[in-house]
């Protein structure tokens, strides 16, 4: 339960505040810890005169980094993608006066959504006619939604 600013009182704010205080100081305690004992070893190789090893750490951190951060963006703008597809469903329904979809509803949109979006963007009819026979395929992203919409319809009036 979200409560406004305004409603506030400053003496729930200073308990909270003193409750919270024995974890983060535990919490920064650890971080400390860690990044002390990471410049202990840093140092201690600097000083054993082993600098090659500080540059192979480095060269596998850039290779980690270098391979996963693309599936991650790549992920994260797909989901964004489908964030205005979503967006786009549900003007959809405004536009035709239909009752906005639940959340359950929505969150089954988003997943069968986000699994069209990875075949689709390989722009091959074929590949989609493989995984969704009885859809058309679309040339542009909305048709995709339009598309699942009328499958929805057609399910739901079928029963």
């Amino acid at each position: 339960m979200k409560v406004s600013y305004k409603q506030r009182n400053i003496w729930k704010n200073l308990l909270w505040a003193i409750g919270l205080t024995p974890g983060i100081v535990l919490g920064g305690l650890i971080v400390i810890t860690i990044v002390g004992a990471l410049d202990d070893t840093i140092t201690k190789i600097q000083k054993s005169g082993h600098w090659w090893i500080l540059l192979i750490v480095g060269y596998v951190l850039s290779l980690i980094y270098l391979i996963y951060a693309p599936k991650f963006r790549l992920d994260r703008e797909r989901k964004e993608f489908v964030s205005a597809l979503i967006l786009y469903w549900e003007t959809q329904f405004a536009k035709q006066n239909k009752p906005q979809p639940s959340e359950d509803m929505i969150k089954r949109m988003r997943e069968e959504l986000l699994e069209r979006v990875k075949i689709w963007a390989w722009f091959d009819p074929k590949l989609w006619s493989h995984f969704y026979p009885e859809e058309k395929y679309s040339e542009y992203p909305f048709g995709i939604v339009d598309n699942l919409m009328a499958k929805w319809e057609a399910k739901k009036h079928g029963k």
